[in-house]
């Protein structure tokens, strides 16, 4: 199973989880451009956040 499937299917995530994994399918294509920074920015999180 390829990533982005097991990323559709998660059930089990807390709802920040959730906007990370929701931000990574809608923006597939431009997230491989920006930094952790502009990442978390975007979703209103910290950047320790998405790298913990």
């Amino acid at each position: 199973m390829l990533l982005i499937e097991k990323l559709q299917h998660l059930e089990k995530i807390s709802d920040s989880q959730k906007s990370v994994v929701d931000y990574m399918l809608e923006q597939k294509e431009r997230i491989e451009k920006q930094t952790v920074k502009e990442i978390a920015a975007a979703i209103y999180t910290s950047r320790n956040y998405l790298i913990s």
